[in-house]
């Protein structure tokens, strides 16, 4: 079974982030990919509680019969991805795990918690975000590189949109 995992703190869930999940999807045509709504994640403090964050989750990609919301972070415990993993890879023993990431998670991405460990558990995948070209990054790391049509959008931006846009002069 090929089960792709897409994290994030969906704070709240937005066009680019179904995009990236249904373009993935497209190109690699896994069994499943499981949502998962960041826990206690140690480099982002999120306001909105988990339990909003995942229903929030849930109601932006229930349309989606491939994806499957998971709340495998929701612990007080500090949520690392590689532990995630870990926690997957007892639940599905036979799965062959990818994790997609946005290009602005991989230019972090040797700053994450055991990173290379993480390489050596789950194919990573990457795509742009924001038009950039990370090809060069992500082939250095290993990681696959996948081009998407960009949507560009952030949580932040939902959150704090610009005043001045539709303004004119």
């Amino acid at each position: 079974m090929k089960i792709a995992i897409f994290g994030g703190a969906f704070n709240p869930p937005h066009a680019g982030h179904l995009n990236l999940v249904e373009q993935v999807n497209n190109q690699l045509n896994f069994d499943k990919i499981l949502i998962i709504p960041t826990g206690n994640a140690p480099h982002k403090k999120t306001q909105t509680p988990f339990e909003t964050r995942f229903k929030w989750t849930k109601e932006a990609f229930e349309h989606l019969n491939y994806c499957e919301i998971s709340d495998i972070e929701n612990t007080p415990q500090k949520s690392y991805t590689v532990d995630t993993l870990k926690k997957l890879r007892n639940i599905y023993h036979d799965a062959e795990f990818s994790l997609i990431i946005g290009s602005d998670m991989l230019e972090y991405f040797e700053k994450w918690h055991e990173y290379r460990e993480l390489l050596q558990l789950c194919t990573v995948v990457a795509a742009a975000r924001d038009g950039g070209d990370y090809r060069p990054l992500a082939k250095r790391l290993g990681v696959t590189w996948l081009d998407i049509p960009v949507v560009e959008m952030s949580s932040t931006e939902m959150k704090n949109p610009d005043p001045r846009v539709g303004v004119s002069g």
